[in-house]
Parts: C-alpha cells; sequence; structure tokens
C-alpha cells in the first residue's frame, strides 16, 4: 500500500456500516495498492474452500471488471463474494455500492445485500431514455445459479461434487457439526437450515499440503 491512510479511514469511518464499509474499503485498496496484481476476490469470513483442484481463474469472465452470481436456492445476487477487477469502473462501482447505504429504507432492507439489486439498476437500467450502452453492460456479470464458485453447504448437506463445487457458503462456527455416519446420512434439505460438517480433517497436516496429498485430509 502506498497510502494506507484512506483505507484506516474507510475502515473507522461512522458513515458506513460494517458491511458497507468493506465495499469502500476494497474500492480504495483497488485505488492505492500497487499494480501486481489485476483481481482481487472477495469473500465473507464464512467462506471456505472445499474443492482444491478448482482455481479461481476458472471463473474470470472477460470484458467483465466485476463479476458476481446468484445464490442457488433463491433470485438473490450473493453480495458476500465476488471478483472485481482493477479499473475505474470497479472502483466507481464499489463506492457507488457502499454509499447506497444512506438510501436504504428505515424497514427491513436487507443491507448491502439488497442494496446491490437497486445499485444494478441504478448503474444500468434507471435512466431508461439513455439506456446502458452495449460496453457497459460488458462491464459486469452475474452468474446464474450452480454457475458461481460458491454455495450454501447446507443444500446437500456438506456433500460436493468434484467436478463443479468450489467454495462452500455459510460455514458458521456455531453452526457445524463433527463428522459422524450419521451427520453424513442425513436427508436433504434438513430440517437444521444452517448446518455443515467439517470435510477437512483437523487439525491439517500441512507437511501433506507441501507434499501435494491434499485429498488425505478429506473426511468424505
Amino acid at each position: 500500500m502506498t497510502d494506507t491512510s484512506a483505507v484506516l479511514k474507510c475502515i473507522t469511518s461512522e458513515n458506513f456500516s460494517n458491511r458497507f464499509r468493506q465495499q469502500s474499503r476494497i474500492a480504495i485498496i483497488s485505488i492505492f495498492d500497487d499494480t501486481s496484481y489485476e483481481w482481487i476476490l472477495f469473500v465473507d469470513s464464512d467462506i471456505g474452500v472445499v474443492n482444491e483442484k478448482i482455481k479461481i481463474e476458472d471463473y474470470i469472465r472477460t470484458p467483465s471488471d466485476i463479476i458476481f452470481y446468484d445464490r442457488f436456492f433463491n433470485f438473490e445476487i450473493m453480495a458476500g463474494s465476488y471478483l472485481a477487477k482493477r479499473t475505474e469502473f470497479t472502483i466507481k462501482f464499489l463506492h457507488d455500492w457502499a454509499n447506497y447505504e444512506k438510501r436504504l429504507p428505515s424497514n427491513f432492507n436487507g443491507s448491502d445485500n439488497g442494496a446491490i439489486h437497486s445499485q444494478d439498476l441504478v448503474s444500468f437500467f434507471f435512466d431508461v431514455s439513455r439506456g446502458a450502452s452495449c460496453p457497459e453492460l460488458d462491464t459486469y456479470t452475474n452468474m446464474l445459479e450452480g454457475k458461481g464458485w460458491a454455495r450454501d453447504a447446507w443444500l446437500t448437506n456438506s456433500h460436493w461434487s468434484p467436478e463443479r463445487d468450489f467454495m462452500f457458503h455459510s460455514l458458521k462456527e456455531r453452526d457445524r457439526e463433527e463428522f459422524t455416519q450419521d451427520a453424513v446420512k442425513k436427508l436433504v434439505p434438513t430440517r437444521d437450515f444452517y448446518s455443515w460438517i467439517n470435510t477437512l480433517k483437523t487439525p491439517l497436516d500441512i507437511d501433506l499440503c507441501r507434499k501435494g496429498e491434499e485429498d488425505k485430509q478429506l473426511n468424505f
């Protein structure tokens, strides 16, 4: 970082709540950080890799500057993870998204997840007379259900596909179940809406990772 004061100001600013502050932070990092990278992957703290054989680069879609995906079980755009390219469009989009907090109604609004849907309309479709040009639409990609890099673990009782799955979402410690045969055989969907099973043997053996033998650390 060449100027950490701007990031610190964003992180500690009372103008944003925690969920919106993170979008402002990513935008500022994109401005001030060095040019050694081209893309930033943002993930919520309850997202983790379950299949190390897949690479995040597989989900980059050119010429897009920012990439989201739809949640698997409803029509929401997932606000908790996105790929952002270091471009002027991305920086402006993230700043506008963070600033949208000031426009949310006082009743139930979905926080940053609600705001991203409204921000999409403002960015591309709100001014009907002007419309959004094809180049503008090309800068944004929203992957459909089942096409993104993450999904909620409880959808399949933490079972994952080696061909399709990369990351799981909703891995909160308070909802974690111990790996047992009974837990694995539980019918899907379960009544425990957010429960999940750790698919890694813990504690991890780092030497196996260094040897390229990560598969030996899987419970499944």
